[in-house]
């Protein structure tokens, strides 16, 4: 005679809230202005990590096209070498606020639309952490990060502007001069 054995299931709701941790950036648009070539300006901006959780951040400069970020080699280069900061990565601890500086110093005529992204993961923990070899794997390939908040950066760099205000020969009046050498026209 064979006994039924009878499965009992039980199911369990459980309500909670969690976090993947908030950045925010201040303030949200920085203005450099236009630099001359070879010159450099500074600015600051406080990152804020209001969430409960510490946040490992990295802050990078990214060209942006329509909402999008655009990061081709030779962008990232000129973007590299143009921005400097004095602390672009490091941990941001729970309720607590960074300043961060950046230097905008052109070496070439810039004029990108250019946004600062700040990219955050979980601190990690001193386990984790003696595997990783160098600060760069933390952002490679394979690891939990996501964009937390971006802020626009509008900035200009140019050479200085020349324009010329009086030309002389003994031979040749000025008011010759000027229309040989279309002076009104290049001026403007």
């Amino acid at each position: 005679m064979g006994m039924a054995s009878k499965t009992a299931s039980n199911s369990i709701n459980i309500i909670g809230a969690g976090s993947d941790g908030m950045i925010q950036i201040s303030p949200s648009h920085l203005d450099f202005g236009t630099i001359t070539v070879g010159f450099a300006k500074t600015l600051s901006v406080v990152i804020t990590n209001k969430s409960s959780s510490n946040l490992y951040i990295e802050l990078k400069m990214m060209q942006s096209s329509g909402g999008e970020h655009v990061m081709s080699e030779n962008i990232e280069k000129i973007l590299n070498d143009c921005f400097k900061f004095d602390n672009y990565k490091g941990v941001v601890n729970a309720k607590s606020k960074k300043k961060v500086n950046i230097t905008f110093k052109p070496n070439c005529r810039f004029e990108f639309d250019t946004m600062l992204v700040c990219l955050a993961k979980e601190k990690l923990t001193k386990e984790l952490s003696a595997s990783v070899k160098d600060s760069a794997d933390l952002f490679g390939r394979g690891s939990v990060q996501c964009e937390k908040d971006s802020i626009k950066i509008t900035c200009k760099g140019d050479f200085p502007l020349l324009r010329l205000t009086d030309v002389r020969n003994d031979t040749v009046s000025i008011a010759n001069l000027w229309e040989r050498f279309e002076l009104t026209k290049m001026n403007k």
